[in-house]
């Protein structure tokens, strides 16, 4: 049985803990707010690109189109990140797109080598990361990686992301007795709230959730889902636009392996012919590798995937031959509001970057 299925199961008796839970993480955003820790402000408009729960909302896909919005309009980004399970020699640590996955990270390894003209730190103090990273880059932009728990870096736009079963079942409810990092409280502190959903037309059900749990924040929700638009193999000697048919075999470390099936499916049309997960920002190992190909001969399957920011770690233990899917982020109509996402987007970067300028 799974770690939800045990927390539906125990919920009367985990609840009371996560109340406690919620409450004291209300209690500590009170204290920042109120001046009694010490908050680092940038000198340039900061972006925070976070969730209220434990994972797999697509933080890095939504991050990774920022980086490509700045790219494009010309400005140098500065990407604040913790690098999860990363164990950089020292901090804070310059990804480059040839950085060791082990000392970057899966996630900051993968956004460096997508835009290499960001500027990606990995430090789990953001306050230190933050004002070596303008000192030495002068970048017009910050991202806040997962920031939004991280309230010693203050930011101008609060992007919250959310999955659809944040908006159902498990609406509010508090580490351990959910997923939720904070309660529902938290949620004020959004300018937009973003919610991962998956390909296809949004779901009606979905739509009405959106609406009674959100409309009273006042704040405008847009949906988007991940869409894949190739193949590329992990040593990176060749792309594909599919598998011509060939059956295949999915490796996942990630939060949410059942989107990344769906993901794939979608792309080639079948699902895979079996699928093997470990743990979220897993280390994979040779050994790993060996069980993998194993579990894919059993299945009959040709070809191993597997996802971006799984690649580099696969390659590293031994399995350059895995294909990983290209993945782009793609906006739906907002399910409330009325502008789309980039007008809105564009719109709060033009605002921010005006104020601050008006503060030099």
């Amino acid at each position: 049985m799974d770690l939800d299925a045990w927390r539906r199961r125990l919920g009367p008796l985990l609840a009371p803990l996560g109340l406690a839970y919620g409450g004291a993480m209300r209690a500590r955003e009170s204290l920042y707010l109120r001046g009694a820790f010490k908050r680092y402000r940038p000198e340039v408009p900061c972006v925070s690109v976070g969730n209220v729960n434990m994972g797999g909302s697509g933080k890095t896909p939504v991050a990774s189109w920022i980086l490509a919005w700045a790219a494009e309009k010309g400005l140098i980004p500065l990407l604040l990140t913790r690098g999860y399970k990363s164990l950089p020699p020292s901090y804070p640590y310059v990804v480059t797109p040839e950085s060791p996955v082990r000392a970057a990270g899966d996630e900051p390894l993968l956004l460096a080598r997508l835009h290499p003209g960001a500027r990606v730190l990995v430090d789990p103090k953001r306050v230190r990361s933050g004002p070596a990273g303008m000192a030495r880059y002068r970048p017009d932009l910050v991202v806040l990686d997962d920031g939004c728990q991280h309230l010693a870096v203050e930011r101008d736009v609060d992007l919250i992301l959310l999955r659809p079963d944040d908006l159902g079942r498990g609406w509010g409810k508090v580490f351990p007795a959910g997923r939720w990092r904070e309660g529902t409280f938290a949620l004020r502190r959004a300018h937009a709230y973003l919610v991962k959903v998956p390909p296809g037309p949004l779901d009606a059900a979905l739509s009405r959730s959106i609406h009674e749990r959100l409309a009273g924040f006042g704040r405008p929700v847009y949906p988007f889902t991940l869409e894949a638009t190739g193949l590329l193999r992990t040593d990176g000697s060749a792309e594909a636009s599919d598998f011509g048919g060939a059956p295949y075999f999915l490796a996942t470390a990630i939060a949410e392996p059942g989107q990344v099936e769906a993901t794939m499916t979608a792309l080639l049309g079948y699902p895979p012919a079996g699928r093997l997960d470990f743990p979220d920002h897993h280390a994979f190992t040779p050994e790993d590798v060996r069980r993998i190909r194993k579990a894919a001969r059993a299945a009959g399957a040709e070809r191993i995937a597997s996802t971006s920011k799984d690649a580099a770690k696969l390659a590293a233990a031994g399995a350059g031959d895995v294909w990983s899917m290209n993945l782009s982020v793609r906006f739906l109509d907002p399910a409330l509001g009325e502008a789309s996402f980039q007008d809105w987007w564009e719109a709060r970067w033009a605002e921010a970057n005006r104020n601050m300028k008006s503060k030099r």
